[in-house]
Order: C-alpha cells, then structure tokens, then sequence
C-alpha cells in the first residue's frame, strides 16, 4: 500500500481532461484524480459540470468547465485546440 503523500503527488503537474465529468463514473474519476494532484479540465453538455467544478475546487485544486456537447468530432478538435491553446501542451 502506498502512502498518501505519494498518491497526492501521482498527478501532480499533469493536465488532465475528463469527459462526462458531470456525474456518475466520469464524475468520480475527476475526484479521484484532484485528490492525485491533477489539475482537472472538466468536460460534459450537462449545466451540473459548473456544480461539479465549484465542489472539487474548494479543495485546493485547479479545475476549469467546458460544457460542450462532444459528440461531433468537429467540436472534440475545436476544444483541443483551444485548451492547448491554454494550458500548453497536451499529451493523448
């Protein structure tokens, strides 16, 4: 078993997008890994994301909403290109 100092840190500096982070697995993934130190761009067509966001960053972490229907892939590129755009580089 690791000890939680190292858990926090497992994410740490790492930029990680999220997709149906309204709810359900999607939601609990982006718990999971603000407790592992990511910073957290939180994606879903649902307005619940904003509610999402305002809970996860009252624990210190840095999370940032899109609501965005990802369906078509045109609006996938789009945001992708938008969010290297701002927070640099992005690694799939």
């Amino acid at each position: 078993m690791s000890d939680q100092r190292s858990d926090r840190a497992r994410f740490q500096d790492r930029v990680m997008i999220v997709t149906g982070a309204a709810q359900g697995i999607g939601r609990r993934v982006a718990e999971r890994a603000a407790a592992e130190g990511a910073c957290l761009v939180l994606v879903d067509r649902s307005d619940y994301i904003h509610d999402v966001v305002a809970e996860i960053s009252q624990g210190g972490s840095q999370v940032m909403a899109v609501q965005a229907d990802l369906e078509p892939g045109q609006v996938l590129s789009r945001q992708c290109r938008r969010l290297s755009t701002s927070l640099g580089v992005l690694i799939f």
